[in-house]
């Protein structure tokens, strides 16, 4: 049956038709659907007759005189007016607009603003000198080529350009060199790819390379400063090709002015062109199209896609990777990478089964969560056009990404224009920063999970990977991640750095306020964890409490064990602070000198001479078994105060139901017997470095007192409350916001008073039997 059947008229409805026509109405559907008939389309074509009929007859009449002529409604006549005057098609796939968000700004550049710098990177490329780049590039074309690196380094690009001029060219990173024998590394040829040459792993490549092949080793980088630590290897500096730039940024989470800046310079190198002509259009519309395939329903927003499709031919494949990298390093979506002449063996189901489907289908989706990705040259766009007839359902959404150009340019174009749909993506759809990504697992820490691990101590004490390996299973060894400081910033800067500091954490609360995140409340479990903590202030509801007369939104947060003005009895002794209570565990054996040292405890008013004084003069003398039982000592402490100062308690109440308390440690000097900075609190690099620049600026003031200057300090802390991130295993922090849930709940914490009546504790002569609780 055509459309041109004798017998079906598209002006009678498909129930009538089918009783026309002596046939099942399920029937009637079927041959509809097999000859690609569309009721709703012909609906629409007819509805559009009618207004463009009524519109000639009346030239100048409105929108809703032409709804009363056609008896349509006026939502209906605006739906169809532009189609029926000829303005638009009625196939033509609606244009996403976003709703754009609030973004939360971190501590790095939004990406949005360095990416809109792309040109001007380009242009600093330009200007520099690549001819011994170049000359290095285009020796011996009989060996392959390895370019090695990580992150934004580890591109597909200058593995593309090698290959289309010399030999073969393949891009790894310094891990994989541990699977290639001396052989394969002394028969190539290797360029180190490090824009810091501050990483262990680089480090590592460098001088295994070094060692087995100088001659063909060379290094290209950005800096040659002291954190360099490839740079010095290098005795033969003809090997190493050093391009820096002050106006290169190249901190924050994912690489972008470096990547930008890399991809000129390999350009270049490579043709020996200028790229003085080559201009990116950065606006939104000029750079990406997102639409339906073939369709004019509703479309998913890109932020509700959880799975990318990108497709890929000739000059994009070093942007499909790329692309791939930033949405999974940024936890946004998954992807998927497929070539086009690869696509349809299978890979196409996946775009069928992730699309809305037909209403009586059993898999229906509400929405699609995939969305194909076409990066386009001129090579791919018959290839394009034939996949998107014959292979691409017409309601999915699709991202379309082209170029004019064919040749290396190509891949700048590309991805350039991909890296502004994913800044909209992140900014726009998720109000986040891709450049400093939240993550949502209190357990993660975003920016350094595999940075610590030091490959030439693990490959020296494993050795290189070979055939005739002792299958042995190696025992597990805990990993202690590092707390990396930063650098401190100029005095010229002060008052501009604490400014621009202070607009951004004032920015962060605002966000907070409308839309609070918080972390879990801690279990009893998270007490006993070894590992570092990661909070993030930025973006999630923390309390970092420091000292007693501290604030936070205008109210006491006096939660410092040390803190005195909340005395309570403990079974029958009266402290006047809880560290005072906490430290008679220490000394808690039934003995004479313990009962000297815990009548002094039990007498000092000050927590902070308690620990000072008192516990450091008799540390030798402390319980052997003290680690053992400290944190529970800690809670069941901490509970009693809780439960017997009232004062503390409204305290502890008045805080935010769900945030997260942090003892703050950032400014407390740490012992170098043993640091417990990190242990019972966190540390925050950027509050500490921002309360060394309000200081370095209270310094150019004039204050009649001492205590006036750290009043004046303190008040800029205070205000500095959602910034940075708090690193450490807060067991202080997690006890207080544990307890404070329990009477939030009406619940007690859940204390071992079985271990604790193991240890045998004794306060003031006096064994604590537990047995009330």
């Amino acid at each position: 049956m055509k459309k041109s059947h004798p017998r079906y008229n598209k002006k009678l409805s498909v129930k009538d038709n089918a009783k026309k026509m002596d046939v099942a109405v399920s029937t009637m559907y079927h041959r509809l659907n097999k000859d690609n008939i569309n009721r709703k389309k012909e609906k629409a074509e007819s509805i559009i007759a009618s207004i463009k009929e009524a519109i000639e007859a009346n030239p100048d009449a409105s929108q809703k005189t032409i709804a009363q002529i056609t008896h349509h409604g006026v939502a209906t006549i605006n739906k169809y007016w532009k189609v029926a005057k000829g303005m638009e098609t009625l196939d033509k796939p609606k244009q996403f607009k976003w709703k754009e968000k609030e973004v939360v700004v971190g501590k790095h550049e939004l990406f949005s603003k360095l990416i809109g710098e792309a040109n001007e990177v380009i242009g600093i490329a330009d200007k520099m000198d690549v001819s011994a780049f170049h000359d290095f590039l285009f020796e011996k074309p009989e060996m392959p080529m390895f370019f090695v690196g990580n992150g934004g380094m580890n591109n597909y690009f200058p593995a593309l350009l090698y290959g289309l001029n010399k030999s073969v060219g393949l891009c790894c990173t310094p891990y994989m060199l541990a699977s290639m024998s001396d052989e394969t590394i002394r028969n190539s040829r290797f360029l180190i790819m490090s824009a810091g040459g501050r990483r262990s792993d680089s480090q590592y490549a460098a001088q295994k390379l070094l060692k087995l092949n100088p001659e063909n080793t060379a290094l290209f980088t950005y800096t040659t400063n002291a954190d360099n630590k490839v740079y010095p290897m290098f005795e033969d500096k003809s090997k190493v090709f050093v391009f820096s730039h002050p106006d290169i940024y190249r901190g924050g989470f994912i690489s972008t002015h470096s990547k930008i800046f890399a991809y000129s310079l390999l350009y270049k190198a490579y043709t020996g062109k200028s790229l003085k002509d080559f201009h990116v259009d950065l606006t939104s519309e000029k750079c990406y199209r997102y639409q339906l395939n073939n369709s004019t329903d509703k479309i998913t927003p890109p932020n509700k896609i959880n799975h990318f499709l990108l497709l890929y031919g000739s000059w994009s494949e070093p942007v499909a990777r790329d692309f791939e990298s930033v949405l999974a390093e940024t936890g946004v979506a998954s992807a998927q990478l497929t070539d086009y002449r690869n696509f349809c063996h299978g890979r196409f189901m996946f775009a069928s089964n992730h699309t809305r489907h037909d209403k009586k289908n059993e898999h229906r989706l509400d929405e699609s969560d995939a969305a194909m990705v076409l990066l386009i040259t001129p090579r791919e766009r018959q290839i394009v056009e034939d996949i998107r007839e014959n292979a691409i359902p017409s309601n999915i959404p699709i991202l379309i990404i082209e170029t004019d150009f064919d040749s290396p340019l190509a891949t700048i174009d590309l991805l350039i224009k991909s890296n502004v749909f994913l800044s909209d993506l992140g900014e726009k759809g998720y109000g986040i920063n891709l450049n400093d990504p939240p993550t949502y697992s209190k357990s993660i820490d975003k920016s350094k999970p595999v940075n610590n691990v030091k490959f030439r101590s693990e490959f020296k004490k494993f050795g290189e990977m070979r055939l005739d390996a002792d299958d042995k299973p190696i025992a597990r060894e805990a990993v202690k991640p590092r707390i990396k400081q930063k650098e401190s910033v100029s005095e010229e800067e002060l008052k501009e750095q604490i400014d621009a500091l202070l607009h951004q954490e004032h920015h962060n609360s605002e966000i907070l306020e409308k839309h609070p995140i918080y972390y879990p409340v801690p279990e009893k479990s998270d007490l006993y964890k070894t590992e570092q903590e990661h909070y993030d202030a930025s973006t999630h509801l923390c309390v970092a409490f420091r000292r007693k007369p501290d604030l936070w939104k205008d109210m006491q947060m006096p939660f410092g064990n040390m803190n005195s003005g909340f005395p309570y009895e403990l079974d029958g002794a009266y402290f006047h602070a809880s560290e005072n209570a906490y430290i008679c565990g220490l000394f808690s054996n039934n003995t004479p000198e313990h009962l000297l040292i815990q009548e002094k405890l039990v007498a000092e008013k000050n927590g902070y001479e308690a620990k000072k004084t008192i516990r450091r003069k008799y540390k030798e003398k402390g319980r052997d078994d003290w680690e053992s039982f400290n944190i529970e000592w800690m809670l069941y402490v901490v509970w009693n105060k809780v439960k017997k100062n009232e004062q503390f308690r409204d305290f502890l109440m008045s805080m935010p139901r769900n945030a997260m308390l942090i003892e703050d440690t950032s400014f407390q000097k740490t012992s170098k017997e043993k640091d417990t900075t990190t242990v019972w609190g966190c540390r925050n690099q950027d509050k500490k470095a921002f309360g060394k620049l309000v200081a370095k600026y209270a310094d150019t003031q004039t204050f009649k007192t001492q205590v006036a200057k750290e009043k004046f300090v303190n008040q800029y802390l205070w205000d500095f409350c959602n910034y940075g991130e708090y690193v450490g295993q807060n067991i202080m922090g997690k006890i207080l916001t544990l307890i404070k849930n329990c009477l939030h709940e009406g619940t007690e914490p859940e204390i071992d008073y079985a271990l604790l009546k193991s240890k045998n504790i004794y306060l003031l002569g006096k064994k604590i039997d537990f047995n009330s609780h």
